[in-house]
């Protein structure tokens, strides 16, 4: 990865905000716009693939769906990405099993993990 991003030969991470191109940065310009904004509506595409994996013919039933998405980082926190990084980790702790350290063979708390995303 370091070879596509032009950085073999960096010695030390550099301060502040940079990037190896202009790529990197329409980026991660992209990124911190969809964090700063609101739910957005899930494609018709999208929509398409749940109302086939539903095995509904009724067109309308999904086009009334209210299916949004929304980018949140531990990073950027306020009460309602707290709370909705809160269920994720509900979610996460209902359905997945604990990460294994393959280094130590040990198993890694779920919530530390998600911590860790957060203090980063």
């Amino acid at each position: 990865m370091s070879e596509y991003h032009n950085i073999v030969d960096l010695k030390e991470l550099l301060k502040g905000n940079w990037f190896c191109s202009m790529d990197c940065t329409r980026i991660n310009s992209t990124l911190q716009k969809l964090l700063l904004g609101e739910a957005e509506n899930l494609s018709d595409s999208s929509l398409e693939i749940i109302r086939m994996k539903q095995g509904r013919t009724d067109v309308d039933s999904v086009s009334h769906l209210d299916i949004r998405w929304r980018l949140i980082s531990g990073r950027v926190t306020s009460p309602e990405s707290r709370m909705l990084l809160s269920q994720a980790l509900a979610i996460f702790h209902d359905c997945f099993d604990p990460v294994v350290d393959k280094n130590q063979r040990r198993k890694s708390q779920r919530q530390e993990v998600i911590l860790i995303q957060q203090n980063n």
